[in-house]
């Protein structure tokens, strides 16, 4: 056995101790059959006779020793010891069937000693009591021991009521101060049972422990009092302990004095309930917390939320293994890269077989001598696009005869091979391109698995507390899920008739003093209930309003987008394509759409910017875009401006107007792209003005930024019409496609 396992024994063994015990002062007349009942449970469910029958011998004797008490001492060692000589002889566990012989038999024996002194009829109302209440002991017995971890089914929460019944009983026949020790238990239980497992078992226990009491002495007013003391409990249960107890204790004073109860009695009922309210509010929050927990779990939410987090990590899973096969197929295009060297060679051997072979001193030369200065002399009229004198290598500069056969052998040949160069060369970017772009997705699905993967936690807490708001509101809600994590997610089972999305949203916002907003209403599977779900409200909205103007025709070569991405941020973007007309449009049009693509995909900016510019060098025509774009976070206010090639952007503030610069050269130019970032907080009012180079261009200096701080920027769209009417004041005709982005930040009221 271990040491948990001797801990976990020792603490079931006090436990049926002073159950015994206490459940012992519970009488019914002259009859206190609720410990025998637990005597005869707990042997039945495998617990060590000799615990039962230690206090069934001590509770024996309180009333004093007679001839009764001697033979009922006695039969109570006959499970004992036959417990002893049977696991003794046959180190077995006692057949169930048994147990059931020797409790019948020992319960006999206790009756035959009292035949004598009480009618046959108490008698009677005596076996049956006690068998009753065996069988309640054994439905409930592993909800007295495990507490509230086991499921709490209906059946058991019936059998939690007779129980409290007879532990009420048990607890009202200990007189301390000539005030039943009931009162100090009544105001830990109330308490306990309202805050933490909630109103329904609170009124349960409080009418049931109040129903032990009327059992011993014939008295119903604490039946009435604890049920009121539950009663004024109930509004406060998801606030502060304390403030439940404040009302459990004005509710036991108000209803006392109103049924004039003896003003003896009242200062003590008061002291005894203040102490058992103490008991409660000592209590560890961890404890609560994880009760709460268990008691969540019966609702049947336990499972759907086991389903979640299963359904996450077997989609981690498939994420994990897509993530392998685009890791296999970078790796492979990488390998795969076709090889110049091979065609270099190939040209060597070429000028081998035509020239070299041909001569009388062929067989002079060194072979390997001979081959390395062929592959120099290949790879230079590869690299040079010709072949001279000066690109022999000594070896034949020296020594060969036949110069000009060689130089004009490597040169006309080339020239055939020179395509496959090209072509190899245009399939080795196209490959890198893809690898590189496979190995970044590699990269967003790793994250994506990690996220996806790890489980939700769930705030049990705060779920009670939306269900409350809502039926303050009128709304009838069954289930509400809240999940725990970066992003507050709610999803709610309300009655469709009941629903209503203003009293909805302000319920959810007021219980988690944050602002939210329903983002989907679905019907449910369940007829006339629906799923509605919410998320945070942004803080932080954008106006954008473009105004524009082609170089001439109908086709402007900018672009610009306004998108939705994940987690609450959208993404603005202008791109200039090279030149003007439909072709720098096209181009413009393609590198705005990859670009939205990468940012919705969740790629950040060196990624997404990488990845597009790959795409773009594998156009030969050398198309290229300058590009100004801009992440805004609408929760938090914060705005990235990414810059390639662009001209300066102007923030415009209530009192100042910023320019935000950079030096970078545009997409499709070179291999690798250094993007200017610029990462910003926001205020409200503040606006943001992007331009193209057929806009910038008009103004020299600084006339723009004065002409931007010395205008109104209430209105987006008249901002950005001014600045393109200005330019346009200043060149007599436009000599590139002009466009103006103008962004406006305002906050939610």
């Amino acid at each position: 056995m271990t040491e948990n396992q001797r801990i976990q024994s020792l603490a079931e063994n006090i436990f049926v101790f002073l159950s015994i015990t206490i459940l012992s002062f519970g009488k019914i007349n002259l009859l206190s059959p609720f410990h025998y009942a637990f005597f005869y449970t707990s042997f039945l469910v495998g617990k060590s006779g000799i615990v039962g029958i230690v206090s069934l011998m001590l509770t024996a004797f309180y009333d004093g020793i007679s001839f009764r008490e001697l033979i009922f001492t006695s039969a109570s060692l006959l499970p004992f010891v036959f417990e002893f000589v049977f696991t003794k002889t046959s180190k077995k566990e006692i057949p169930y069937f048994l147990k059931i012989i020797f409790c019948c038999l020992h319960f006999f024996i206790n009756a035959l000693s009292v035949i004598a002194s009480i009618y046959l009829i108490n008698l009677t109302v005596n076996a049956i009591v006690t068998l009753c209440f065996t069988f309640v002991f054994k439905l409930s017995y592993s909800l007295l021991k495990d507490g509230v971890k086991t499921h709490i089914t209906d059946t058991t929460l019936g059998c939690m009521a007779f129980v409290f019944i007879a532990y009420g009983a048990g607890f009202s026949g200990i007189i301390i101060f000539s005030t039943p020790l009931l009162v100090l238990v009544a105001g830990f239980v109330i308490l306990f049972l309202t805050c933490v497992l909630g109103k329904e078992y609170g009124i349960i226990g409080a009418i049931s422990l109040g129903i032990g009491y009327a059992v011993c002495y014939y008295d119903v007013t604490f039946i009435a009092t604890f049920g009121f003391c539950a009663l004024c409990c109930v509004p406060f249960s998801s606030s502060k302990r304390i403030f439940p107890f404040l009302s459990a204790l004005m509710g036991l004073t108000l209803f006392e004095l109103y049924f004039e109860v003896e003003y003896i009695f009242l200062p003590k009922h008061l002291i005894f309930f203040t102490l058992g309210g103490l008991a409660f509010l000592i209590l560890p929050a961890s404890l609560i917390s994880s009760v709460r927990l268990h008691k969540s779990a019966q609702s049947g939410g336990l499972a759907l939320r086991y389903l979640i987090n299963k359904n996450r990590a077997d989609t981690a899973m498939q994420i994990c293994r897509l993530r392998e096969i685009f890791l296999q197929m970078s790796a492979s295009l990488s390998f795969l890269k076709g090889d110049t060297e091979k065609v270099s060679l190939k040209l060597a051997q070429k000028i081998e077989e035509d020239v070299c072979k041909k001569c009388d001193n062929y067989r002079k030369c060194g072979k390997k001598e001979l081959g390395n200065a062929l592959l120099t002399l290949s790879r230079l009229t590869l690299i040079k696009n010709k072949a001279t004198i000066s690109s022999l290598p000594p070896l034949l500069e020296n020594e060969c005869t036949h110069l000009a056969s060689l130089v004009g052998c490597a040169y006309n040949n080339s020239l055939a091979i020179r395509k496959d160069v090209a072509r190899i060369a245009t399939q080795n970017q196209v490959k890198s391109t893809l690898s590189q772009s496979l190995s970044d997705i590699c990269d967003i699905l790793y994250a994506q698995e990690k996220n996806i993967g790890a489980p939700l936690g769930f705030d049990y807490d705060r779920e009670e507390k939306i269900k409350e708001e809502l039926a303050l509101c009128g709304v009838v809600c069954r289930q509400v899920f809240l999940s725990l994590c970066n992003d507050f997610e709610a999803t709610l089972l309300i009655k469709r008739d009941t629903f209503d999305k203003n009293n909805v949203e302000r319920a959810v916002s007021g219980a988690l003093k944050i602002k939210s907003e329903i983002t989907k209403v679905d019907d449910s599977v369940i007829k006339g209930w629906s799923i509605v779900c919410l998320k945070e409200k942004p803080v932080f909205s954008l106006i954008v309003s473009v105004a524009s103007r082609p170089k001439s025709g109908e086709q402007s070569g900018d672009t610009h987008s306004f998108t939705a991405l994940t987690d609450g941020c959208v993404m603005v973007a202008l791109c200039d394509g090279m030149g003007s007309g439909e072709r720098a449009g096209k181009v413009s049009e393609n590198a705005i759409s990859l670009i939205e693509d990468f940012y919705k995909a969740g790629f950040d900016h060196d990624v997404t910017l990488k990845s597009v510019n790959s795409f773009l060098r594998i156009d030969y025509d050398e198309s290229f875009s300058a590009l100004d774009a801009m992440v805004f976070d609408r929760k938090t206010g914060w705005v990235d401006i990414v810059k390639l090639a662009s001209p300066p952007t102007y923030l415009k503030k209530s009192s100042k107007t910023i320019r935000i610069d950079a030096s970078s050269l545009p997409l499709g130019i070179v291999n690798e792209v250094k993007p200017s970032v610029t990462r910003r907080e926001t205020e409200d009012g503040d606006c943001f003005i992007f331009v193209t180079d057929g806009v910038y261009d008009c103004f020299e200096g600084d006339t723009l930024s004065s002409f931007i701080n010395n205008s109104s920027g209430k209105n987006p769209s008249l901002l950005a019409s001014a600045v393109l009417e200005e330019g346009l004041k200043r060149v007599k005709k436009p000599l590139d496609d002009m466009t103006v982005l103008v962004c406006k930040v305002i906050i939610d009221v």
